[in-house]
């Protein structure tokens, strides 16, 4: 790492030197061919350790650090596709995305009987609260907790 900041730094000296940026670009590439080796490393040592905890049933250790492992994954973007594969960039449009989803995946012609249908249409009529945005909110906060 060090060597790699003494070429840029001679680099950046005489920038029109074509030698110093090559050495430059060469020791980047193996700054990262190391930085992989090691997080490879790493994670092997990490996966057998948790092994090692599963089979001496130490899960507390274990889920310890399962969670370090997620955390320290770059979460994905939360990009939606619309119907011609754009990408929709408007919580509006976002929403009114997902409502045409599932529209066209759950309303689908049934193979239901009709007597099997007339007879559960007793139990459609439950009397339910509404629920709102926050009591979901703090559902998915208690389940993330856990």
């Amino acid at each position: 790492m060090e060597m790699k900041k003494r070429a840029f730094s001679r680099w950046l000296e005489h920038q029109t030197d074509v030698e110093r940026r090559n050495e430059y670009v060469d020791l980047c590439k193996k700054v990262k061919r190391a930085m992989k080796s090691d997080k490879e490393k790493w994670l092997d040592g990490m996966m057998k350790d948790m092994e090692k905890d599963m089979r001496h049933n130490r899960q507390g250790r274990f889920f310890k650090k399962m969670k370090r492992l997620v955390n320290s994954r770059v979460t994905p973007a939360d990009t939606i596709l619309d119907e011609a594969g754009r990408p929709v960039q408007q919580a509006e449009q976002k929403l009114a995305r997902w409502r045409r989803h599932f529209q066209t995946v759950l309303n689908v012609n049934s193979a239901v009987k009709e007597k099997v249908a007339a007879d559960l249409e007793d139990y459609l009529h439950v009397e339910t609260p509404e629920v709102n945005r926050e009591e979901v909110e703090r559902a998915v906060k208690k389940l993330q907790n856990k």
